[in-house]
C-alpha cells in the first residue's frame, strides 16, 4: 500500500480553491480505507504552515474555515510544533476537526 501524500496549505486570506480540491479528491480516493479501518487509516494529512504574525485564536479561525471547505472526515490538519500551535490544538480539542502537532 503506498502512503498518502501530503498537502501544503498557506492561508492568508483566501482559501486556494485548487488545493482544497486536490486535498478532497484524495480524501475521496482514501474514503474506503478510512471507513474500513474504523478511522484508523486513509487519512490525509493537510500541512499548515503557521505564521508568527497571527495568534492562535486567527490560526485555529482559519483551520476551521479550511476544515469546513474541505468537508471530507478523513482530512488531518498538521501543525509545525510551536507555542502557537499548542493553543489551536487546545482549541480544537472539542471540535470534530482534527488536529496534530508534527514534532519532527
Amino acid at each position: 500500500m503506498s502512503a498518502i501524500s501530503e498537502h501544503i496549505v498557506n492561508m492568508r486570506v483566501h482559501i486556494d480553491t485548487e488545493k482544497v480540491m486536490a486535498v478532497q479528491r484524495a480524501c475521496d480516493e482514501n474514503v474506503w480505507l478510512y471507513a474500513e479501518s474504523g478511522g484508523e487509516e486513509g487519512i490525509v494529512p493537510v500541512i499548515y504552515k503557521v505564521s508568527r504574525r497571527h495568534t492562535s485564536e486567527e490560526i485555529f479561525a482559519r483551520i476551521v474555515r479550511l476544515w469546513h471547505a474541505i468537508d471530507r472526515p478523513n482530512t488531518e490538519i498538521r501543525l509545525a510544533a510551536s507555542d502557537l500551535a499548542e493553543g489551536v490544538l487546545r482549541r480544537a480539542k472539542n471540535t470534530t476537526i482534527r488536529v496534530s502537532i508534527d514534532r519532527g
